[in-house]
């Protein structure tokens, strides 16, 4: 009876051990989801945007599409969420050129055909590479609004923690990937084991920018509570807006654009 009881724990200890290591080499599949594809603006009909190519410090490839904002409108330097590819928002892009702001819609390492591999570290290359872009070709800092959507709102906060723009936007913000994890899986040591921890809740007091977090009350990927703990830790000037019955992808059907554009016009910004 020992004996079997002994070999039952032994199994449930190797089967536990097995799982730890799986999750552990292959946690990268189950956080970053890209499409690989590689393709062009004028592929799924946007008008007046255009690839941009980006080389890294390891002179690997980033393909990113930037549309030019019109007179006096700011740019977007936008950081989308952890599937597909930059074509995959193509609906978003067209939204906001409909409103005269520019977009430049980064393309991650391993995303849509760029080279490279997906990881906290070189997202954040890939930001501080595409924020370097824009103000090289001569638009202000102060005319760049950094805006992150999902999983790219922790690559959104770091960026505004260290560097000057007009104002910071959080789409559906997670306060970090080890939060989620450790929800989803609190039968392992997540912080232990994750590699690309997305900490936003080590940065956003870091931010002294203008803050917009916008949230659907039905999100049931990144809970609504995620984005009012980052919003309640950030300075001021912030808004945060609740929408209701929107959930995490949809949002621009619950006109995200003009909640936006009333934000980018406001006295918190523009003061």
């Amino acid at each position: 009876m020992m004996k079997a009881t002994k070999n039952i724990l032994l199994t449930l200890v190797a089967g536990y051990a097995l799982l730890t290591l799986a999750v552990y080499l292959l946690q990268r599949d189950l956080v970053f989801a890209p499409s690989l594809q590689r393709v062009f603006p004028q592929d799924v009909g946007l008008i007046g945007v255009e690839e941009v190519t980006l080389i890294t410090s390891a002179q690997q490839r980033l393909f990113s599409w930037f549309g030019r904002a019109k007179p006096s409108q700011p740019t977007i330097l936008f950081f989308h969420g952890n599937g597909g590819s930059v074509s995959g928002r193509r609906g978003k892009i067209q939204q906001l050129m409909d409103k005269g702001y520019g977009v430049f819609m980064v393309g991650y390492p391993g995303y849509g055909g760029s080279e490279g591999s997906p990881s906290e570290d070189t997202f954040i290359d890939a930001a501080k590479l595409s924020l370097r872009y824009l103000l090289d070709t001569g638009i202000e800092a102060s005319d760049i609004v950094i805006y992150g959507s999902s999983l790219g709102t922790a690559v959104a906060v770091q960026l505004a923690a260290e560097h000057v723009a007009r104002a910071l936007v959080l789409e559906a913000p997670m306060s970090s990937v080890r939060e989620i994890a450790q929800s989803q899986y609190p039968f392992l040591p997540v912080e232990l084991l994750l590699k690309d921890p997305f900490l936003t809740v080590d940065y956003i007091a870091r931010v002294q920018l203008p803050l917009l977090v916008v949230h659907g009350t039905a999100d049931t990927v990144i809970p609504i509570s995620s984005g009012r703990k980052l919003f309640e830790m950030a300075n001021e000037p912030k808004i945060f807006h609740a929408v209701q019955d929107a959930g995490h992808n949809n949002l621009y059907d619950f006109h995200l654009v003009d909640i936006l554009h009333t934000f980018l016009e406001s006295d918190r910004v523009n003061e």
